[in-house]
């Protein structure tokens, strides 16, 4: 019989702890080369609940796990919730991220609980007298001011930030006026007030690694100094220019890894710049860039590896695929041939559909359908290409489940 042999304490306790961590969501600086496209699942609170009833089970299998999982409680805290008492105050020094969130209440109540909130001093953990520091990374708004973050001006209660997240244009200057020391790694706001800073050095900016904005200019305004940033995601709100790089894009293409240049404009002339992409971003390695800019193949030794790509669908009942010789209800034509990217050096390609695109947002709906899912992958696959979808999963397992008669994905 095999001997039994009982597990150190210490790695019971990093099996449950791996058991309910939560990727991305209760990162402070997720964003790396490998989960770049992951970056919607900063906003999608779904995987920590889902680890929050893991964690509930768990503690029920005996009095020692129910201690250890106890301390992670209120890792993810709502404001709101804080402050119609359904969460006790005590919690938020415990949160690892808290939802800053208008409160539908009265806005005099609000200010009112707000400040008591910021006056109390219980609200921490005290060593000989002083309050030891909040467990807060990761700051998270919901409107263009959220009036609860007020209750961080404290210094222990903000010492610990590490990552701002939301639709925040006021929060962060609202912050640095109150004279609060933060400076995030990870900047993920619609911060059109970056180009009031102009472009002197600021030192609230020098640990950003990952910066996300919106802007409705492409003019040559001056823009902050960012000198640790490797990941720019960009949502452009006017037509791009034809012939001209954006200023940001000339301020920080050049220190990029990865670059997700977003426009609500698909269609149109092709977008020539005056230098390649490749010129502008010679470091980038995972690139989504608008439909509209011409695709040129990158220069020899280029470490571009990862392309996100807007594919467009036709309905063509009658047509038969050369992949299969049967028929599709939809045929999806990724905006560059698998051909093309691969002849590049791309080995991963990205088919993310434009806004308002629903014929491939979600997939799972399109099981009835004889799609062409499983031909799709297989002309990526006779390329060389890894295919994903936007959710970087669903594609894996489609090849499995889908109803349509194209070949299944070949096993390497």
């Amino acid at each position: 019989m095999p001997r039994h042999v009982d597990l150190p304490v210490e790695l019971w306790e990093q099996i449950l702890e791996n058991a309910i961590h939560v990727p991305v969501f209760l990162d402070s600086n997720p964003i790396t080369i490998q989960t770049a496209p992951k970056y919607p699942r900063l906003f999608n609170e779904r995987a920590y609940w889902e680890s929050e009833r893991v964690r509930n089970a768990l503690r029920r299998v005996c009095a020692s796990w129910n201690a250890f999982l106890s301390a992670f409680d209120h890792r993810y805290i709502h404001m709101a919730d804080v402050i119609h008492g359904i969460v006790p105050v005590q919690a938020l020094q415990r949160a690892i991220r808290i939802r800053f969130e208008d409160v539908p209440i009265s806005e005099k109540r609000v200010r009112r609980e707000i400040s008591l909130l910021v006056e109390r001093s219980d609200l921490g953990i005290f060593e000989n007298g002083r309050a030891l520091p909040w467990r807060l990374e990761i700051m998270e708004t919901t409107s263009d001011f959220a009036m609860s973050a007020r209750i961080i001006l404290p210094s222990n209660r903000h010492i610990n930030i590490k990552s701002i997240t939301g639709s925040s244009d006021d929060t962060l200057l609202f912050l640095i006026t109150k004279g609060v020391e933060v400076a995030p790694g990870l900047l993920w706001t619609t911060q059109r007030q970056l180009f009031t800073w102009g472009a002197t050095p600021n030192k609230h900016f020098r640990n950003v690694i990952t910066l996300a904005f919106t802007t409705a200019s492409h003019a040559d305004i001056a823009l902050p100094d960012f000198p640790a940033l490797r990941h720019l995601y960009v949502t452009a709100l006017v037509v791009p220019d034809l012939n001209r790089a954006p200023a940001w894009l000339k301020a920080f293409g050049k220190q990029l890894h990865v670059l997700y240049w977003l426009t609500r404009f698909t269609s149109g002339p092709k977008i020539v710049l005056n230098s390649t992409i490749w010129d502008l971003c010679p470091l980038v390695e995972v690139l989504s860039i608008p439909p509209r800019v011409a695709w040129t193949p990158p220069p020899k030794g280029h470490p571009i590896h990862t392309i996100v790509d807007t594919p467009s669908f036709t309905k063509c009942p009658g047509l038969v695929c050369h992949q299969c010789s049967s028929h599709h209800d939809i045929i999806t034509i990724p905006s560059i041939s698998f051909a093309s990217y691969a002849a590049s050096g791309i080995r991963t390609v990205i088919l993310s559909p434009k806004d308002g695109d629903k014929q491939i947002s979600d997939l799972a709906s399109r099981l009835w359908l004889k799609d062409d899912t499983n031909c799709l992958l297989k002309q990526a696959y006779d390329h060389g290409i890894r295919l994903l979808d936007s959710n970087l999963e669903i594609f894996r397992t489609m090849a499995a489940l889908c109803g349509g008669k194209g070949r299944q994905m070949p096993r390497k």
